[in-house]
């Protein structure tokens, strides 16, 4: 009930005046889970973060949205995914 209390009144408060803060958190996503990664893993991803100039969750969230668009390449007929470099254009599997 008090919980209940508080997010009304931090409600109230975000309305009246603008908080970046909270305009941020509404932004980003509310669920967080736990990945175990092997030792080679995780410093694969951090070389890839390190590559790309990102974050670990940012890598992370691009590897889920490119699984994403692969997952409707093996539904839909007619589908795929190319890679380009200059004009070069390679088909992208994944295994």
């Amino acid at each position: 009930m008090v919980k209940m209390a508080l997010l009304d009144l931090s409600d109230q408060l975000s309305v009246n005046r603008y908080n970046p803060f909270t305009e941020l958190t509404k932004k980003m996503a509310t669920r967080q889970f736990r990945v175990n990664l092997s030792q080679k893993d995780s410093e694969y991803l951090k070389e890839i973060a390190k590559e790309l100039d990102l974050t670990e969750s940012e890598v992370i969230r691009k590897g889920l949205k490119l699984m994403a668009l692969y997952a409707k390449t093996e539904t839909e007929e007619d589908t795929q995914l190319i890679l380009q470099k200059g004009n070069e254009q390679r088909p992208l599997l994944i295994v």
